[in-house]
């Protein structure tokens, strides 16, 4: 194997065996993602004697491109019922949770929440694993903005044969756990006479595998009903066009992705090829979540 290869190797190993030394506390943590994450989920020990204290810290980061509001959700901490926590497992959030805004200069929002934990009461020499689940609920919005480029039906054969560049519809999607994907057909839009339609298609994707829910939660209500679950609100704009057979509204997930189908009708052949604005917006609620691991020890 090549040297420098092989040292690169061994550089690699240490760094990742040194990323993962344990220094008393128990730790998970996530990569940067989409939308409001759990950047660290800590508790003070991994092994805690019966009736004595284990304090749990979540911390969340937006790393998406938009602010959830502070109504919008809440943390929530899940473990065997003969622990005891203060405060209460639900909490709320306590101010809203900003993105970072590059041309306003303000840095992703954060979030800490912080639990106190009282461990059961074990016989002396019984050893219980647990586990212990922090979720945490938010409200988010992505849309996808651009243009869709209409031309007359002459004017695209033209273009073809004299190998012109084309312009087909271009977009742009924020940042979130729900992707979104915007497709026409045809690709360009033609038309001929006013009247004509093309195909809209709209794929919502879940990027990060975590719960999209469409009902309002909070601390004293955050059992996610089935009937609410894998569901999103999806809104289309596109004012220089009529959709005769709409997909906005509620669009449903089956695995990872939802699909809604629009036909649009071309109310008047353009002059030339014309571009026209097309927004697009996905508004869900999402729920992630990390464990942590802890021992207890009967004394």
């Amino acid at each position: 194997m090549n040297k420098i290869l092989t040292v690169l190797i061994a550089l690699s190993v240490v760094v990742s065996v040194s990323g993962c030394i344990n220094l008393g506390k128990n730790t998970s943590t996530t990569p940067t993602g989409l939308g409001l994450e759990i950047t660290n989920f800590t508790s003070s020990t991994d092994s805690v004697r019966s009736n004595r204290t284990l304090i749990v810290t979540m911390q969340l980061q937006n790393q998406g491109d938009y602010g959830v509001d502070k109504d919008s959700g809440l943390a929530l901490l899940i473990m065997p019922s003969d622990w005891t926590v203060s405060p209460a497992k639900a909490q709320a959030y306590t101010k809203d949770i900003g993105f970072q805004d590059t041309v306003r200069g303000t840095p992703m929002g954060s979030h800490v929440f912080r639990w106190t934990l009282v461990a059961p009461d074990l016989p002396e020499g019984i050893t219980r694993p647990d586990s212990i689940e922090g979720r945490v609920f938010y409200d988010y919005k992505t849309t996808a903005n651009g243009k869709i480029y209409v031309y007359p039906e002459d004017e695209l054969t033209a273009a073809h044969e004299k190998g012109e560049k084309i312009d087909t519809l271009a977009y742009q999607a924020t940042n979130g756990p729900v992707g979104i994907t915007v497709n026409v057909l045809p690709e360009p839009v033609s038309v001929y006479t006013a009247g004509e339609t093309f195909t809209l298609t709209i794929t919502l994707t879940n990027l990060e595998k975590g719960t999209i829910y469409s009902q309002l939660v909070n601390t004293s209500d955050y059992t996610l009903q089935e009937a609410n679950r894998n569901k999103a609100q999806l809104s289309v704009s596109l004012p220089d066009f009529n959709i005769t057979n709409t997909c906005a509204g509620t669009v449903e997930f089956f695995g990872d992705t939802a699909t809604a189908i629009c036909d649009v009708k071309v109310p008047n052949v353009p002059s030339t090829k014309q571009p026209y604005p097309i927004s697009v917006t996905a508004t869900y609620g999402y729920q992630i979540s990390k464990n942590l691991d802890v021992t207890v020890n009967g004394v």
